[in-house]
């Protein structure tokens, strides 16, 4: 299912092929709702239906237990862009803005929800596949079942931590579900066909439906109980993408691509000062698919604007990060 080609430290170029692809969806859903209307748009409902699950997905591929990580590489710039936002709303979007840390702002729930991932894996331990499969289930009840529970919202990212944590499981026990035995199933053409098939499907259900779009954001109850066969479509959906693109995106390094997926973590927290100051003034005013195109265009322009080495390499360092 995964190929790789590696390099120094068996680098996976496949994973950050993928990292890339799913990092410029990452960009292009948070300037869609910048217009009008763009956050009840096919286009929207189709990235926030599965990339946040891909993407929990690869950063539990090569989790492991590490007290510095955890303070380096997700708290330390948490405190850091969440107090940077603090002044960015007050003063350039000029919002009430309210000075706190339990509450991630914008993009930043993904850093205290990877933290509290990281800070879990001594108890997620498993010796067996059996393990793996019960612990992967239970995560998967409560994923779908949060949404039914009013208390459990954006507070220190609960909501989204519990969501998607089925697929940060998924990439942390992978080796117990692929292996040698399992391979010439995963990689048998006629699965990849269904699964396509299915996605499909899916989609359409996901697209053409009739529901609040913060469905899809995963950060508070359900709306409606009709929110329940919405989740449970998204989390089919994030499942079968991940099978799929680990099947089609190649393993090899591509020069633009693996770049830009080596230094996803620089896209990601500068991108929103952007996306947050196209909303607020106004630069997407257009018809809704001139709008969507010129969006696609700033989400490739700051990609690779933020996701090149030269920027990304000084900005990994200052967060302690290493290649």
């Amino acid at each position: 299912m995964m190929r790789s080609e590696t390099a120094g430290r068996s680098r996976n170029y496949q994973l950050d092929n993928v990292r890339a692809i799913l990092i410029y969806l990452v960009v292009l859903g948070h300037l869609i709702p910048t217009y009008e209307d763009g956050s009840r748009g096919y286009l929207f409902n189709f990235i926030y239906s599965f990339h946040m699950a891909v993407f929990v997905f690869t950063s539990g591929y090569y989790a492991h237990f590490d007290r510095k990580k955890i303070i380096k590489h997700y708290l330390w710039p948490y405190f850091i862009f969440q107090t940077i936002y603090y002044f960015f709303n007050l003063y350039v979007l000029e919002t009430d803005a309210k000075f706190q840390f339990t509450r991630p702002r914008y993009t930043l729930w993904y850093l205290l929800t990877l933290a509290t991932y990281q800070c879990m894996l001594p108890l997620l331990r498993v010796r067996n596949r059996k393990q793996a499969a019960a612990i992967f289930s239970v995560s998967l009840a409560a994923s779908v079942m949060v949404g039914l529970d009013d208390s459990i919202g954006t507070y220190l990212s609960l909501s989204r931590t519990i969501t998607f944590l089925p697929f940060f499981l998924l990439g942390l026990y992978r080796n117990y579900f692929i292996n040698e035995k399992t391979k010439p199933v995963w990689n048998d053409n006629r699965l990849l066909a269904a699964a396509a098939a299915a996605i499909a499907g899916l989609e359409l259900i996901v697209l053409f439906s009739d529901f609040h779009p913060s469905v899809l954001k995963f950060d508070n109850e359900y709306t409606e109980i009709s929110s329940l066969p919405i989740r449970l479509t998204a989390v089919g959906l994030g499942m079968l993408w991940i099978f799929v693109l680990f099947r089609l995106v190649p393993g090899k390094r591509i020069r633009i691509l693996t770049t830009v997926g080596q230094n996803t973590m620089p896209v990601y927290l500068l991108h929103g000062f952007i996306a947050r100051s196209a909303g607020h003034f106004h630069v997407l005013c257009f018809e809704p698919v001139v709008n969507d195109l010129i969006a696609a265009g700033i989400a490739a322009v700051i990609v690779l604007l933020f996701g090149n080495g030269f920027l990304g390499k000084p900005l990994k360092a200052f967060l302690g990060k290493k290649e």
